[in-house]
């Protein structure tokens, strides 16, 4: 079962979970249940580095992780 999640920060950039590119961020995608790593596309201008999140699955509301512009 894949549940959503949306990546947030201020422009688009590359989304890559567990160091696969999978997506844009402010769009959300599907992933499968579990732990997983995320982080951004280059340049690394943004906080943290990375963040691991627990995917627990609602199919409808997606899980969010933001990332800051520095």
């Amino acid at each position: 079962m894949d549940a959503w999640v949306l990546v947030t920060f201020p422009s688009v950039r590359d989304v890559y979970v567990d160091s696969v590119r999978f997506g844009k961020t402010n769009t959300a995608f599907g992933v499968q249940l579990g732990t997983h790593t995320i982080d951004l596309d280059v340049p690394k201008d943004y906080q943290p580095p990375q963040i691991v999140v627990l995917v627990d699955g609602t199919p409808v509301t997606p899980t969010v992780v933001a990332f800051l512009s520095i």
